[in-house]
This record gives C-alpha cells, structure tokens and sequence, in this order.
C-alpha cells in the first residue's frame, strides 16, 4: 500500500499507481487526486487484512499510515522517529559515540560551556535538515536557541507534530565525514536491499541544507556492498521486516559507516527519489511493493563517468518562496536536463527540484554552483 501526501506526488508516482493497480490508503490526498482525474484504486482497510509492505510518500501523513499497518511495522516506525530511542538501540555497535535528551526548557537551562564540543542539536523528531544545528562552540549554542524560539513557529505551520517536534531535542556527537543518503528496504527475511546511493553535499561544515545529493555509477559500486553489510549489522538489533527506510549516514576515513538516523517508511522525501528512476530506471516504491532487487551489473552498463544530481530549489531568504522562479533560465543552466520538476506548493518552503545528467567534467560548472547560490539569478 502506498500513502499519498496532498502537497506533493510526482506524476512518475501516479501513473505508476495508475498502470498497476497498487492500492492507496484511503485519505484526502488519494481522494483529491483520483477527483483530478487519476484512476487510483483507494484500499477499504476496514474489511481486510491490514497490509505489511506499506511506503508514504511524506512524513506528514505517518500517523495515518501507522493506523492502517501491521504492528511490526508500527513499532519500526515510532523506534525510528524517536532519535534518542533509535541511538539506544544502535548503542552497542557505537559505544564510543554520546547523546543526551533534553525538553526546551533545559535546554534554556543548560551551560553552553559544559558541552563536549563538537556536536549536533536538533528535534528528537524532525525532517527536511529542520532544526538541525552542528555547534563548535558556546556561542554556537546560543545562537541556536535563539534560532529555535524564532524558527519553531515556521515549523509548526508547515508541518505536523509527527513529523517535527520543536519541545524534545538530542545533543549527540558531532560525525565527521562524507555524508550519504540510501533508498532501501528490509525484505520478508530481515535483510538489506538498497536501492540507490546518494551522496549529500554541503557548502561548508556549518551548512545542513537538502540542496545537492547525487548518485553514480562509481558510488554504486563502492559502496553498495559495505552500505548493505551496515543494514544489516544494524538490523541485529533493530529486527525489521518488510521495511521501507531513508537512511542518512556519515562514513569516517577508517572505513566506519555511523548512522545519522533512519527515516521510516518512505524513501527519499518530495519524491525526490525519483532520482533512482532518471537515473537508474528503478521506480523505488515499486522495487519495495513487489520485493524486487536491482540487477546491478545490468543496470550501470553504459553509466561511466556521469553523475546524476537531484538539485532542491529551495529559497534562501523568508519571503523568497512567495517571489516568481525562472524555470526556463534553470533549464538553460545545464547541458542534459532531465526533469525540472516544478513543486507549487509554497508552504514546503521550496520552487522545485532539478534532476540532471551531468559529465564528471562538467560538475564544477553545473552543479557545485548551487551549493552556495542564493537563487536570485532566477527570481523575480
């Protein structure tokens, strides 16, 4: 079963839904899709047999989806969007790596100078990079109080409390390292199929923003097999099935893979895992419904050097997302466009996403601009 979100579903996910007949939970979103027009086939959950392999488009509408789904994967769900519940569970494989709870309260309470700098702060429950703060000092501290109290309201308005919660934080230590996000699922028999790599960028170290992520062919083939020996490792202790999961990790120089945490239930967010369907022909949502595994050595024929990006076109100024977005000038930006995905809907605080083809050549010029770039070039 597939749970649509009324903010966001990419056509690639509706006509999939049309072509194969794969139920939707019955919601508003469904329903106003299927008034627009779309064939859906809406499931009557309240006759039949609660569905196991379930996958949401958003996190907005979990509570929905945990109502509807078999216990297991209930309980999967509340253990991942629990942080601090999820960094107790993972514990023995990091004994070395710390974290502590605490309420907005004491966290106004708490002496900036008694943490063990470097770390994280951010909601015990959150997405999108909200509310995430790497702090290098007291003063950093401060400064991301200061930015809770202003920014927690935006939060509120834009999203549920199921999907960020501004009253409960964890402090935990800082990772350093490249950082990856993977589309992947835990099969009937508890075991990892990953299906895509994507590596996430940043401008500088105090930067958390879902601007770039990209994915290879090269990615592909280093890191397949230890991201899915990490799944695994983990899932020894976590003892998932039939489990849809985004996880966001950091790998260190040694080789070590730690977890930044595991998103439940949906793979790459505003259908931005799409990229693994421009990219890679795979439709994620597919793979997980019908228990399928990509044949890799088919599937990267004839990829060398490109890279595949997914470029988030989101404002970098309060207001900016009211201003109009220049879609031909994005266009025009790079040599091999795939889809400029245009996301009209202003309260996700972004204008769209990019999907490209890029030469490794090329990635200077088209891609790492956008790191830093304010967009102002394509607004007016």
């Amino acid at each position: 079963m597939l749970v649509l979100d009324e903010l966001y579903a990419s056509h690639e996910v509706l006509d999939f839904l049309e072509s194969s007949k794969e139920p939707v939970l019955d919601n508003a979103a469904a329903r106003t899709y299927r008034a627009a027009g779309r064939d859906l086939v809406i499931a009557a959950l309240e006759n039949e047999p609660l569905p196991t392999r379930v996958v949401a488009l958003s996190e907005m509408h979990l509570a929905e989806a945990k109502r509807y789904c078999a216990p297991s994967v209930r309980a999967a769900i509340d253990l991942c969007k629990d942080k601090a519940a999820f960094r107790r569970a993972l514990a023995p494989l990091y004994p070395e790596y710390t974290f502590q709870e605490a309420t907005l309260s004491e966290l106004r309470e708490l002496d900036g100078e008694s943490l063990a700098y470097p770390v994280v702060l951010k909601p015990t429950t959150g997405f999108f990079s909200l509310g995430i703060y790497p702090l290098f000092c007291p003063d950093d501290f401060t400064a991301a109080l200061k930015r809770i109290e202003k920014e927690s309201d935006a939060w509120a308005h834009r999203y549920n409390g199921t999907v960020v919660n501004d009253e409960s934080f964890v402090i935990e230590s800082y990772i350093a390292g490249q950082e990856y996000a993977l589309d992947a699922y835990f099969d009937s028999d508890g075991n990892a199929v990953v299906l895509n790599v994507l590596q996430h960028d940043f401008a500088d170290e105090n930067d958390t923003s879902d601007r770039l992520y990209f994915t290879s062919r090269a990615l592909i083939e280093d890191l397949l097999e230890p991201m899915t020996r990490f799944l695994d490792k983990c899932n020894e202790l976590l003892g998932f099935k039939d489990f849809a999961l985004h996880p966001e990790v950091r790998l260190l120089d040694d080789g070590t893979i730690i977890p930044i945490e595991f998103n439940p239930c949906r793979f790459a967010g505003l259908c931005t895992t799409d990229l693994s369907y421009f990219a890679w022909g795979i439709k994620t949502y597919e793979y997980f419904l019908k228990g399928l595994k990509p044949n890799w050595d088919a599937i990267l024929e004839g990829k060398e050097g490109l890279r595949y990006p997914a470029i988030l076109l989101t404002p970098s100024r309060p207001g900016d997302e009211e201003r109009t977005f220049d879609y031909d000038a994005l266009t025009a930006r790079f040599s091999h466009p795939l889809e400029i995905r245009k996301v009209d809907a202003p309260r996700l605080g972004m204008f769209g996403t990019a999907f490209i083809e890029v030469a490794e050549g090329r990635w200077e010029k088209e891609a790492i601009p956008f790191l830093s770039s304010d967009l102002e070039e394509f607004l007016s």
